[in-house]
């Protein structure tokens, strides 16, 4: 195996920032995702809830 110069493991280091900082963004936009597909979740509940005439629909969402 040969040794790295120091441009070779700058540019390594480099890659491997921007692999991380990629992989976190990619995490953060999974998390963001998760949280509006369950706020929407609960909204159609209640919007079901509604539409079939019922009151107190607010309740449906504390056993979620």
């Amino acid at each position: 195996m040969r040794r790295l110069d120091r441009d070779e493991r700058d540019e390594e280091d480099a890659r491997e920032t921007r692999g991380l900082l990629a992989l976190a963004f990619v995490l953060a936009l999974a998390l963001v995702a998760s949280y509006l597909v369950d706020q929407l979740r609960k909204e159609g509940i209640i919007e079901d809830c509604l539409l079939a005439g019922r009151v107190n629909c607010d309740a449906l969402l504390d056993g979620h």
